[in-house]
């Protein structure tokens, strides 16, 4: 094997070992995320879920405002959900707060609380 190629053979592995590291590194820093759910949006009332398990079904379950709230999805490949709790769940102006915990059925867990806000007198 000539100079030139041994050169570019090693270049070639250096890039590959790079490119494989890269990806390892993004796979361990995505499996240590922790799941999390917030409130996205107000009116209507959306809550997001991030870093469950891809394709996982999610129970979301709690109270908002003193609504009882239960709902189940599944996380899509990324490990995110929505879900949309319309307009007649409220956390807007004087609440009674909320906890909402999601649990997935491959081991996510996370939880939501806001808390109780009131009003002027």
């Amino acid at each position: 094997m000539g100079p030139r190629l041994a050169l570019v053979v090693s270049l070639l592995l250096g890039v590959s070992s790079a490119a494989t590291l890269a990806a390892v590194a993004n796979d361990a820093r995505a499996a240590l995320a922790t799941p999390e759910i917030r409130i996205s949006r107000l009116e209507p009332l959306i809550v997001k879920g991030a870093h469950f398990k891809p394709s996982e079904r999610v129970r979301v379950s709690g109270f908002v405002n003193q609504t009882k709230v239960a709902i189940t999805v599944r996380s899509n490949v990324a490990g995110t959900f929505t879900i949309d709790l319309g307009n007649d769940v409220h956390l807007e102006g004087c609440s009674a707060g909320a906890f909402v915990k999601a649990v997935g059925s491959r081991g996510s867990v996370a939880t939501l609380g806001i808390p109780p806000r009131a009003c002027a007198q």
